[in-house]
């Protein structure tokens, strides 16, 4: 069992950009924040900082960049190290993973994943 999360840090009400991994036994208390209305995110007081996790896929976009993990079109974000291959058909591309799991490539990011694309 992983005993980090991956989270943004919040300073004063705002989240700073800044992600880091916390440990789950550093945390003191849970609560949760309104960073927009209508969202109610849980909030993470550690004895290091206070954290929240990623809710959209530009916050995810920020924080998985670093790991290899890219948005090859605007509808997903693909770990392009974990790609089996790509399928590419006249009006789009498609990543395959080793589980079934399939990602949608723009073809403009064509250049990213070419190595990868089968017949």
């Amino acid at each position: 069992m992983n005993d980090e999360i991956y989270g943004m840090r919040i300073e004063n009400g705002k989240e700073t950009g800044e992600c880091v991994f916390f440990k789950i036994a550093d945390i003191y208390k849970i609560d949760s924040y309104q960073p927009k209305k209508n969202y109610h995110v849980p909030r993470f007081y550690t004895k290091d900082g206070v954290y929240s996790v990623f809710l959209t896929l530009d916050a995810c976009k920020v924080a998985f960049l670093e790991f290899g993990i890219l948005a090859l079109d605007s509808t997903n974000l693909l770990n392009i190290k974990n790609i089996d291959y790509v399928k590419e058909s006249y009006n789009k591309l498609e990543a395959h993973f080793p589980n079934g799991v399939v990602g949608t490539v723009s073809k403009g990011n064509r250049h990213l994943i070419a190595h990868l694309i089968r017949d």
